[in-house]
């Protein structure tokens, strides 16, 4: 848990749409990637995050973060250095980050890497998870569990989904397919913990399916209704109608589709106007306004692999005539809170080099408040301030969005500001997907906390308690950022929540 310390600081936040289109990630400062992207994390707040068969000077695999608008390695110094490519890249709600792969550890056994801000390290140390083959796809769920599957096997030779619950790893279950037995190429995890897993294992009947984790174990999702895919499933995906599959399986037609599940069947999403994809699909990603965008190696008219993207009626090309139009296969995606949709894969820019695209202009405006005391200082754009008064600053980022950072400073005397007692706020989770918890290390009673979205509508009335830890649900509420409030003797401090 991360701790933040609050003066008389109001932090909100408000975005506005602009021009939309795709850009490559820190323009002259592109990644320059030397081979294959196979994972992408992106977030607006923290940064995006890659992963594939790309190197560093030093022929290692590497973690590559984009901050500041500069991309870097992970851990400096002290990086990953895998041996070999890395497959996937996700992050838990404490900031940890995991990747996994083909890579090994001194005794040759493929593992789980977290970065925790500070090292590198084999999640369970070890303890660790020492896999026989390939992990091929990581997920983290709100909880801090980690999951991982793949081509690796248990001692009886059999493919599983493998669960770190913060101390250990276990497996999951038995898939047992009662047909064909086969790597898992996708573990998925929910809002609200419910687990699924795809890949290249069949039913009795031959066909591919969605494995679902049930009160009596892995079963058939949608059991006699299931999807009878005819080819392996990469890629599985949740949205608030449904559980969604694609890959290399096909329809009637012989071209490669999304399939939804409603909770009684199976169908092709879009129907008779589904994708009708030319080739497979490898990665889906979607929103929580349930749009769903899924790439791969298909082409459009011109010849040219694009993002396929679903608003909830149709499909259609992301970008329009400003299309990402790449000359190669897609393999990553990833959406973050506020819309933006990252691509990797083995496209190329115009110097040769594999790079990650960004679609979405969708840039927050922030408003900072803050009160500091007469005699000090507030750095801001580049000079100290210490006078009063309401300051901007304007950027521009490589597609013309503008964004606007607005401070508004408020100078008081040194023996008022000396006398404002600072508070100890835990918000956790943070971002959360519906519950969260504002944990007080103070001793102040009669506190009380409300919620606010960005337009000033109270979401949450709190009533007055005499506790250190009051819990929230915004299960009712669309994602995106919220402003905590709370009131108590002391006076009152706002600070941010995110909802995913």
């Amino acid at each position: 848990m991360k701790k933040m310390l609050f003066y008389i600081a109001f932090i909100a936040v408000t975005w506005n749409t602009e021009a939309q289109g795709w850009e490559e990630l820190g323009g002259i400062n592109s990644l320059a990637a030397d081979s294959t992207i196979r994972g992408v994390y992106g977030d607006f707040i923290h940064g995006a995050y890659t992963a594939g068969f790309f190197t560093n000077t030093l022929g290692n695999r590497y973690l590559a973060n984009y901050s500041n608008a500069t991309w870097s390695e992970v851990g400096g110094l002290n990086a990953l250095a895998a041996n070999s490519y890395c497959s996937g890249v996700c992050r838990d709600l404490w900031g940890n980050i995991y990747t996994a792969g083909s890579f090994t550890n001194a005794s040759g056994k493929q593992y789980v890497a977290k970065w925790d801000g500070l090292m590198w390290s084999e999640l369970g140390g070890i303890n660790s998870l020492a896999a026989n083959d390939t992990i091929h796809s990581i997920c983290c769920n709100s909880w801090g569990k980690v999951y991982a599957a793949g081509a690796f096997t248990n001692a009886f030779g059999k493919h599983y989904v493998a669960e770190w619950d913060g101390s250990s790893w276990s497996q999951v279950g038995n898939i047992n397919p009662s047909g064909s037995d086969g790597a898992i190429y996708c573990v998925y995890v929910d809002d609200l913990g419910g687990l699924y897993a795809a890949g290249n294992f069949t039913n009795m009947y031959g066909s591919y399916y969605v494995a679902q984790i049930g009160s009596a174990g892995w079963e058939e999702m949608g059991g006699w209704n299931a999807l009878h895919a005819n080819n392996k499933i990469t890629c599985i995906y949740r949205d608030n109608n449904g559980t969604l599959a694609c890959g290399n399986f096909t329809n009637t037609s012989g071209k490669r589709y999304v399939a939804k599940f409603d909770g009684t069947s199976w169908s092709e999403l879009g129907g008779l106007n589904g994708l009708a994809a030319s080739g497979n699909i490898f990665c889906m990603t979607g929103n929580h306004y349930d749009q769903i965008y899924v790439g791969g190696e298909f082409k459009n008219a011109t010849g040219q692999e694009y993002v396929a993207h679903w608003d909830g009626s149709s499909w259609s090309e992301l970008g329009g005539a400003n299309s990402l139009s790449a000359d190669s296969s897609i393999y990553a995606l990833h959406c973050d809170v506020y819309g933006k949709v990252y691509a990797g894969g083995d496209f190329k820019n115009i110097n040769g080099k594999r790079y990650v695209a960004r679609y979405g202009c969708t840039t927050p405006y922030d408003t900072i408040y803050r009160t500091i005391a007469s005699g000090g200082s507030y750095f801001f754009n580049g000079q100290f301030l210490t006078t009063s008064g309401i300051y901007k600053d304007t950027l521009t980022n490589n597609v013309n969005c503008d964004s606007m950072l607005t401070l508004v400073l408020t100078v008081v005397p040194a023996s008022i500001f000396n006398q404002q007692k600072m508070i100890s706020i835990e918000i956790f989770p943070n971002p959360t997907h519906n519950r969260f918890t504002v944990n007080l290390s103070d001793n102040t009673e009669n506190n009380v906390v409300n919620v606010f979205d960005l337009t000033g509508k109270l979401v949450f009335a709190g009533i007055e308690k005499k506790t250190k830890q009051i819990e929230i649900d915004l299960q009712d509420q669309p994602s995106g950022i919220y402003v905590v409030e709370l009131k108590n003797s002391e006076g009152i401090y706002h600070t941010k929540v995110i909802k995913q």
